[in-house]
């Protein structure tokens, strides 16, 4: 974006191929040294969300689990959060982290019993397990928070 005699400044674009790099810079003269840098994470929604969501919230998926039957219950929910691979010149928005958020919760539990990595875009289920005693309910959202991550070109692609 910005250079001088003694400082480059480069965007780095999420290519979703790691986040440490080495650079170097090529000129009519010859080529630089390896200088090591890190491409900044991204995450959408960049503050977490503390309160129920109702409508939609950019960057944020949202499932979600309730019951109140006066016997008691219990589940396993499974959610699909892969998204295509993007494509040179495309962006997606790849799984980063899922979070419960209880949003009424009487003698219950739930807890994420499986997540996939970070920055998968083929991704195994999200799985959430949840209970309640006979004299409670429960009221949850699953919230999946994303990354935006650009597709490799190959005449960009890092060595």
């Amino acid at each position: 974006t910005s250079w001088s005699d003694t400082r480059i400044v480069a965007r780095l674009p999420d290519l979703n191929a790691g986040l440490d790099v080495l650079l170097t810079v090529h000129t009519t003269e010859g080529t630089s040294a390896q200088a090591r840098a890190r491409v900044r994470r991204e995450r959408l929604p960049a503050q977490d969300v503390r309160a129920p969501v109702r409508g939609e919230v950019a960057g944020l998926r949202v499932f979600e689990v309730a019951s109140s039957l006066k016997v008691g219950d219990s589940g396993e929910e499974s959610y699909g959060v892969s998204v295509p691979a993007p494509r040179c010149g495309q962006r997606a928005l790849v799984f980063e982290e899922a979070r419960l958020l209880f949003v009424h919760q009487r003698f219950a539990q739930a807890t994420i019993v499986a997540a996939p990595p970070a920055g998968c875009s083929s991704c195994a289920p999200l799985r959430v397990r949840w209970y309640h005693e006979p004299t409670g309910h429960i009221e949850l959202q699953v919230h999946v928070y994303h990354r935006p991550v650009e597709g490799i070109c190959p005449q960009r692609q890092r060595r």
